[in-house]
């Protein structure tokens, strides 16, 4: 019993090691995944930023034009006008139009510089996107490599834990999975002379001499591990 018990630990321990390397793979494979789309939605949002600015240049310079046109109708009302209330009010709305046409000059040329920028950024990000999908491509078949062939040692050895598990009692492999969850590397440990070899906790005299003539697995009482009695 404690035989059969120890050799499914053991193989118990070494499939550990097994699924861990597993999941750290395909940790691998998300965080991969993860890089490459964080990269593609910033070189999409960049490009989508440099498309809306250069549609809001349009828009300004249309404005401008329409601004300069209007501009160049108020000097020509400005130069017809005789009588000085008229001139006044044409010379007030002349400027009111200056400003407005310098206002939308500066307006354009940030919207130029901002434009420009964001096309700059957008190229880079489109390029730096384009050279980690290369990259991560290799990546990705050096890893599903390694997946195809760490996948070949765990199917048998998911088999042979089936078969080890059978020669348990059932009474016994209930617990002993219990406990493995918790402690996947210590479930089952030996006696340190009357007491567990985990956490020290003793057991009573007669108790460990009850276990060395008949083989019996206990529950220890200090930190829940399966005990068996060595000799």
């Amino acid at each position: 019993m404690v035989a059969a018990l120890l050799q499914l630990q053991a193989h118990d321990t070494a499939l550990l090691e097994l699924e861990t390397r597993a999941a750290a793979l395909e940790a691998r494979r998300a965080t991969l995944h993860a890089d490459r789309v964080a990269l593609e939605q910033q070189a999409s949002q960049a490009r989508a930023a440099a498309e809306a600015e250069q549609k809001r240049h349009r828009d300004i310079a249309l404005r401008l034009a329409a601004a300069r046109v209007e501009l160049d109708r108020r000097v020509a009302v400005q130069d017809a006008a005789e009588r000085l209330a008229e001139v006044t009010a044409a010379v007030a709305r002349v400027e009111e139009g200056r400003r407005a046409v310098s206002a939308l000059e500066h307006e354009s040329a940030t919207s130029r510089k901002r434009t420009t920028d964001l096309a700059h950024r957008a190229q880079q990000l489109a390029a730096r996107s384009a050279a980690a999908g290369v990259a991560h491509a290799s990546a990705l078949a050096a890893l599903d490599t390694e997946v195809a062939a760490l996948a070949e040692s765990l199917g048998p050895a998911r088999t042979m834990r089936a078969a080890l598990a059978a020669n348990v009692a059932a009474d016994l492999l209930a617990p002993y999975d219990r406990v493995r969850r918790k402690r996947p590397q210590e479930a089952v440990v030996p006696m340190r002379g009357p007491a567990c070899s985990a956490c020290d906790t003793a057991m009573p005299m007669q108790r460990h001499r009850e276990m060395l003539a008949a083989t019996r697995i206990e529950v220890c009482e200090g930190c829940g591990v399966l005990l068996y009695a060595s000799a």
